[in-house]
C-alpha cells in the first residue's frame, strides 16, 4: 500500500530551516524505511514540517511506519544534534503524537508532485 504521511515536529518549532537537520532527517527516514521494508518514493520538507509519500509494503500498518519513522529518527537527531533538545524540545519529545495518514490510490503523481514541491 503506498500512503502520504506529515509529521510536525512538537510546539510546530521550525528546525527543518537548517539544513543540517533536514539532510539527516531524510537519511533517517529512507535508512529506516529500508530496514523495515518500506520504501520512501517521495519526501518533501516545510520548515516545520514534512510529507512523505512511502511504499508501505505488505506487513507494516501507517501506524506502525509513523511509530517507527518518528521514534527513531528522533533518538538519532537527539544524540546527534544535543542542542535540539535543550533549544526547542525541553519536554523530551521531538514529533507531535499526531500524525496525518492518506492513502494514494491512483493519483500518485499529483500527491508525488504536492510532497516534491513543499519548500516552494
Amino acid at each position: 500500500m503506498t500512503a502520504q504521511l506529515v509529521f510536525v515536529p512538537k510546539y510546530r518549532h521550525k528546525i527543518f530551516a537548517h539544513e543540517q537537520i533536514k539532510r539527516r532527517c531524510s537519511e533517517l527516514f529512507h535508512s529506516i524505511a529500508k530496514q523495515y521494508g518500506m520504501e520512501i518514493i517521495e519526501e518533501g520538507f516545510n520548515i516545520d514540517h514534512v510529507h512523505l509519500v512511502v511504499d508501505l509494503g505488505n506487513n507494516i500498518s501507517a501506524a506502525k511506519a509513523a511509530q517507527l519513522l518518528k521514534g527513531i529518527s528522533a533518538r538519532f537527531l537527539f544524540e546527534e544534534f544535543p542542542w535540539l533538545r535543550s533549544k526547542y524540545f525541553w519536554g523530551g519529545h521531538l514529533w507531535s503524537p499526531a500524525y496525518f495518514f492518506g492513502s494514494i490510490g491512483k493519483n500518485i503523481d499529483d500527491t508525488r508532485a504536492y510532497v516534491r514541491n513543499q519548500d516552494n
